[in-house]
């Protein structure tokens, strides 16, 4: 063999180590980006604070979802009466038109 064929030689072996430390290498990266746990020192009411300046609107009154036993489902109006038989005229009045209104306001309890 002379020189030239001696240095493709080597060449070709650097060429083939370096294949090898890179798989070797993005084998680690990937397992460090298993092993790596995400860390959340932020208390439920600072991730409650963050949640609530993403959405701006009203927050007099809030809907809530409800479902009844035949699957249906809608969203009312979270009221403080709803369903006393005294105050609610369910279902044969309709919230907005309701007299005893009292609309509970979106505030941090409604979030959780």
């Amino acid at each position: 063999m002379d020189e030239l064929e001696l240095i493709e030689q080597k060449i070709h072996e650097l060429k083939k180590e370096l294949a090898q430390l890179e798989q070797q290498k993005q084998r680690l990266l990937t397992q460090e980006a298993i092993n790596k746990k995400p860390v959340c020192e932020m208390s439920p009411q600072q991730k409650l604070s963050i949640y609530q300046s993403y959405f701006k609107g009203n927050t007099q009154c809030y809907a809530h979802r409800w479902q009844n036993q035949q699957g249906r489902s809608g969203y009312a109006i979270a009221c403080e009466n709803e369903w006393h038989q005294d105050l609610c005229g369910k279902p044969k009045i309709k919230c907005l038109e309701c007299p005893n209104q009292a609309f509970k306001p979106l505030d941090d309890a409604a979030m959780y």
